[in-house]
């Protein structure tokens, strides 16, 4: 299809779509329809009913839950990632008004695509992430006559992304519109092609899932070994005094909140074991005052930069990450993070996660940069402290609020209390976390393989596709 000749545009096409703008005309958008169209294909309004979720008036945000304990997820906008949804971010609604609203509840194997904000991103339903409504940013695919994951698939991969993002309207606030989304081509080949694709998305989200049990045992082996697997409730139980030195003479703090009984529990239990401060086993730097200017988005090739919004629980994925310029950026004089080296996002609410890095890069202002000293603790263990209640709690003490955000310090960050448990201990928990980045990057290799194996029989044919993914499995 490398010869495949672009024809020329009619009056009848513009007529259909009513888009005089030239960017909807581009050579390559123009080229991925005809080689679809060249395939047997169905319009996505024929594959699939759509549905749109409520007007922002019909529920008050003020009433999101973030409690784990909380029942009805509330699925909103920038929850839709590529092929799964977010789960380190989760709100969560009152009962009252999931019963309200369960017209636009969510079932499994639907298909959400973001449609404001960050467009273009499709993730699909499973069984975890119900009972759950979703939001007007996005819209809803169900009683998908493909294969849902096929058709999941094929939105992620880069022809039905970038046909999809061709439909864009708007010049501030930009968004998908429905009757547009409807008219998208998409290919439809076997159904045994399809089932391979299912079957390759299957298995990168069991890889994920088992990626994050294995997160989760560290934490709590960790909390155990500290006999903190059960959180303390008892508000009246007092641990230790605090003198006027040891308090306000010390901290500067009168608020209620930083002699909160529950954190100073914690400090009082993690004191009566052997522990370091994070600033006497790292060295902290800030990061650097880019320019907005400088920031590329949507993919743009050059040097990666970690910013607050890219502060996740553990590790942070480069190709994710807004870029700078190769040759503006090499005329700062400053110190990239490199691979274990840590980040923490300094402006926050609800909490200040530390991310792994694994590949160089750039850091921008309010994200404290960390680097472990050699031979002290392994970063993934102090990572993981970083992000367990142990951590968090101490953390959100700290924590002062200016106009509505909240905002920690180096100071603070330097301070936070790890605890120092036998080195084999320490190694083991690092261990179950490197397994647990190694089954995660399995998964993202998984995904792009079905990607890949779906952009292969749009460019070439299906018997092509099948043969490449058969090539993969046997590797």
């Amino acid at each position: 299809m490398e010869g495949l000749e672009i024809s020329e545009v009619s009056l009848s096409d513009l007529e259909f779509t009513f888009r005089l703008d030239t960017e909807y005309y581009q050579k390559e958008y123009l080229r991925y329809d005809q080689l679809i169209e060249s395939k047997e294909y169905q319009r996505l309004e024929d594959v699939s009913d759509f549905l749109i979720g409520p007007f922002g008036s019909a529920f008050n945000t003020e009433n999101y839950e973030i409690s784990e304990s909380a029942s009805y997820r509330y699925v909103r906008g920038r929850d839709i990632k590529p092929f799964v949804l977010m789960s380190d971010d989760n709100r969560y609604l009152p009962k009252a008004d999931f019963e309200r609203l369960e017209k636009y509840s969510l079932k499994e194997d639907d298909i959400l695509v973001s449609v404001v904000g960050t467009l273009g991103n499709a993730s699909i339903v499973m069984a975890n992430n119900l009972p759950a409504i979703f939001s007007n940013k996005s819209s809803v695919l169900r009683n998908i006559t493909v294969n849902p994951y096929y058709l999941l698939t094929y939105l992620n991969s880069r022809h039905g992304r970038n046909l999809s993002l061709r439909m864009t309207r708007g010049a501030i606030q930009t968004g998908l519109n429905l009757d547009d989304l409807k008219s998208l081509n998409v290919p439809v080949f076997s159904i045994e092609f399809q089932l391979q694709i299912e079957s390759v998305v299957k298995q990168a989200h069991q890889t994920q899932e088992h990626g994050k049990a294995l997160y989760q045992e560290a934490e709590a082996l960790l909390l155990a070994e500290l006999g903190l697997d059960k959180e303390d409730k008892k508000v009246g139980v007092q641990s230790q005094e605090l003198t006027l030195a040891d308090s306000f003479l010390a901290s500067g703090r009168i608020d209620a909140e930083f002699y909160a009984p529950q954190p100073l529990r914690l400090l009082s239990q993690l004191r009566q074991r052997p522990y370091v401060t994070l600033g006497s086993i790292s060295t902290i730097r800030n990061g650097f005052p880019w320019s907005s200017d400088a920031f590329q988005e949507n993919g743009v090739p050059g040097e990666p930069v970690v910013r607050i919004r890219d502060c996740k629980p553990f590790y942070i994925e480069n190709k994710h990450l807004t870029t700078i310029e190769s040759g503006y950026a090499s005329i700062i004089p400053f110190e990239k993070a490199q691979p274990n080296d840590i980040v923490i996002g300094m402006d926050g609410l609800k909490w200040f996660y530390g991310s792994l890095i694994t590949e160089p890069v750039f850091v921008n202002q309010r994200v404290c940069h960390l680097t472990i000293r050699a031979k002290t603790m392994p970063p993934e263990y102090v990572t993981l402290v970083i992000n367990s209640r142990i951590g968090q709690t101490q953390l959100l003490r700290e924590m002062t609020i200016a106009q509505t955000v909240g905002h920690i310090t180096n100071q603070s960050v330097s301070g936070l209390l790890i605890p120092q448990l036998p080195d084999i201990k320490m190694e083991e928990l690092a261990q179950l976390l490197r397994e647990s980045m190694a089954a995660k990057s399995q998964s993202e290799q998984l995904l792009s393989t079905a990607k890949r194996a779906v952009e292969l029989a749009i460019e070439t044919s299906e018997e092509t596709a099948v043969a490449w993914l058969n090539e993969q499995s046997n590797l």
